[in-house]
């Protein structure tokens, strides 16, 4: 797994609290013990103790804000801020996350902290900042990362030429990112190749998926998956020895064409190694009334699935975003949401 203990106990504790009636009071530490605590090894798991004991997210915040400011080594201060910018991130505040991110990146830039700019440049492109996304990217790709985040950072630039409207842009990096021959972002570079190509590009891309994926139903892919920590919010993956993707022989919108590029540079990169990231949730739904998520939620029971909803609000608005677990064959789940007429975004984190 490519998820540390302690953001998913974070994540759960929010999602749990939520649900049920709030644990009984107890005393804090004072001052002092809590500023011994900060000379501890085990500083986090002591944090996180005390985390568990609120509901309130905006306590959680305050919280965080006021171990990291305490911890004493950089290691802590960094693995703090991440759990801040995943608190944001469920809060759906996604500016904020993506500049927590960055401050996790700054606080000990390491090769195995690069996830972080990866997650700061997808927080900035769910927050509607596709420039600010670019630059992260190109910023993560400059330090020559492991191949499975090099591809991640391509898929961030093809989704941020994409806001942009700058349609020919996104769909060479859909087809670089499809040399790249990595497994767990291809289904994500076919989508981005569909949504971004000509009529006749969108139906070739077609059917490249279903040859690929199997038979269904034509995409419906809206204007813009704006939760694209289903297309990488992110796992946050260690550190595995760098290595340069070489370019693809060509960026063109051609099938074909991508099809010989990833025979040339297949194995290579097999050689150097490719991790596919586990989806372990997708999104099927985004909805400002109660009604309409019940009713999404019926429809997928009688579809044959069980549904999750969490409320986030944004800005002053709540929505209820509707989750449905990947499974032990996340693409087989995919395909079946697709067939049961659900859009469906993976989810590489808990919701």
């Amino acid at each position: 797994m490519f998820f540390s203990g302690y953001n998913l106990k974070l994540i759960g504790l929010v999602l749990c609290f939520a649900l049920v009636p709030a644990l009984a009071a107890q005393a804090w530490p004072d001052r002092a013990t809590i500023a011994a605590m900060a000379a501890r090894p085990d500083f986090v798991q002591q944090v996180m103790a005390l985390l568990s004991r609120e509901r309130d997210p905006a306590t959680l915040l305050d919280i965080l804000d006021q171990m990291v400011g305490l911890a004493l080594n950089p290691a802590d201060g960094q693995r703090l801020r991440r759990e801040k910018a995943l608190m944001l991130e469920l809060l759906g505040n996604w500016q904020a996350a993506a500049s927590a991110w960055e401050l996790a990146w700054q606080t000990q830039p390491q090769t195995a902290a690069l996830d972080c700019l990866a997650a700061a440049a997808t927080a900035w492109l769910n927050g509607g900042h596709p420039d600010k996304a670019l630059d992260l990217a190109q910023r993560l790709l400059d330090r020559l990362p492991a191949a499975p985040l090099a591809a991640r950072a391509h898929i961030i630039m093809g989704w941020a030429h994409y806001m942009q409207a700058d349609l020919p842009g996104a769909m060479a990096k859909a087809v670089f990112i499809l040399a790249l021959n990595d497994a767990g972002s291809r289904l994500a570079a076919l989508e981005l190749a569909i949504a971004a190509g000509t009529p006749a590009e969108r139906e070739a891309w077609q059917r490249v998926l279903r040859a690929e994926y199997g038979e269904r139903p034509a995409s419906t892919w809206p204007a813009m998956p704006y939760m694209l920590q289903g297309l990488e919010s992110f796992s946050r993956q260690p550190a595995a020895p760098a290595v340069t993707a070489q370019p693809a022989p060509s960026a063109s919108g051609n099938p074909a064409a991508a099809s010989q590029a990833a025979s040339a540079t297949g194995q290579a990169t097999s050689a150097a190694g490719t991790v596919a990231s586990p989806v372990l949730f997708y999104q099927v739904g985004a909805f400002s009334s109660q009604a309409n998520a019940e009713d999404a939620l019926q429809r997928l029971q009688a579809a044959g699935f069980s549904g999750l909803q969490v409320q986030r609000s944004r800005g002053t608005t709540m929505v209820i975003l509707v989750y449905v677990a990947a499974g032990v064959d996340p693409a087989r789940t995919l395909l079946a949401l697709k067939d049961a007429g659900f859009e469906a975004w993976p989810l590489i984190s808990v919701p």
